[in-house]
């Protein structure tokens, strides 16, 4: 995506760079999904969960910080735009776990987006 955005390469470039068999429409079709969700409230939102440090000095400032187990469904399905399914088997946790946590994600989420504090 940086190679794109950044470098201003053509997505035929990247894709003959990374010897896709001469045909880039796999290519485009991911890079329109992976910006349409990096440019989406919900991963600003789980982004500012994630960041590296971040949970030290949320604890610290006494702000919610999220479990262990809640970050890492939240980059593997949100981040990583992995399917609930996919995210249960690359964390060796249940489908059912997984829903969970996504439900507990969205429900925070959408309490944030109307305007109330939740963790």
């Amino acid at each position: 995506m940086l190679a794109v955005y950044r470098d201003g390469m053509t997505v035929k470039e990247l894709a003959a760079l990374q010897s896709i068999d001469g045909d880039p429409r796999s290519l485009r079709r991911s890079l329109r999904r992976m910006s349409a969700r990096v440019l989406t409230p919900k991963f600003a939102f789980v982004a500012s969960f994630l960041e590296p440090g971040d949970q030290a000095e949320r604890r610290r400032l006494g702000l919610p910080c999220w479990p262990p187990r809640r970050r890492a469904v939240a980059e593997q399905c949100v981040v990583h735009g992995l399917s609930m399914r996919e995210a249960s088997a690359a964390l060796g946790l249940s489908l059912h776990a997984v829903r969970h946590e996504m439900g507990t994600i969205n429900a925070i989420f959408e309490a944030r987006s109307a305007g109330g504090s939740a963790l």
